[in-house]
């Protein structure tokens, strides 16, 4: 079975942009967070080539129920980052869950 994807789009104000692909970027603390379970694969961030406010997030991990597990374990850590960064954005929106085809 292939690799689990978990989509989301923000929109950001532009005063927050460095900020926002430090904390969501490739390196940043959601990034640490998940590295903490060798079932996360890693995450990446996109700008919308016609929109510098909108990003993609598409984060990857071994299975859906690897990143259910984790989430479930850690939720409370989880929701404090959530709470921390919110103000870093304008919306968040999950896209969906995408299982990839092997």
């Amino acid at each position: 079975m292939g690799a689990y994807l978990i989509s989301w789009r923000y929109r950001i104000q532009a005063v927050q942009k460095e900020r926002f692909e430090q904390e969501y970027g490739p390196r940043g603390s959601w990034h640490k967070f998940f590295s903490r379970n060798e079932a996360y694969l890693g995450s990446d961030l996109h700008q919308q080539h016609d929109d510098a406010h909108c990003y993609l997030l598409c984060d990857r991990w071994t299975s859906k129920n690897a990143y259910e597990a984790f989430i479930s374990m850690h939720s409370e850590t989880y929701q404090q980052l959530s709470r921390q960064f919110e103000a870093l954005y304008l919306s968040e929106e999950h896209l969906g869950s995408w299982q990839s085809i092997d």
